[in-house]
């Protein structure tokens, strides 16, 4: 079974909604996930589309139409969380960042979705 950029993005807020750490790093680098697998869809529109994250990130933040600048800068930002998440075990991970990579990503999703 095929698991979708929105199920993903579900399975990330479930984990937010955790009373942990290691859910909170865990929703913040689903959540990022979610949005760069979105991502890959709007652009490419298939998702056998492989692009390097930062090839990504760079194909939107470097977009004509605000809306794909507006995208880029926020899927940028959940990469900086996730990498925060999923690298700097040693440093805490609060909720509110965790939270604050759900909003971005679910942002990202209403701005695919407007297209």
């Amino acid at each position: 079974m095929a698991v979708t950029p929105e199920v993903l993005l579900q399975a990330a807020a479930a984990l937010g909604d955790g009373n942990q750490e290691v859910d909170w790093r865990n929703a913040a680098s689903r959540g990022y996930y979610a949005a760069h697998h979105r991502c890959v869809l709007f652009s490419y529109g298939h998702a056998s589309a492989e692009p390097g994250h930062g090839e990504l990130i760079d194909r939107f933040t470097q977009a004509a139409e605000v809306r794909n600048r507006q995208i880029g800068h926020l899927l940028q930002q959940c990469k900086q969380l996730r990498e925060r998440a999923d690298y700097r075990t040693m440093d805490d991970f609060e909720r509110n960042e965790s939270q604050m990579a759900l909003r971005a990503s679910r942002r990202i999703f209403e701005l695919v979705e407007s297209a």
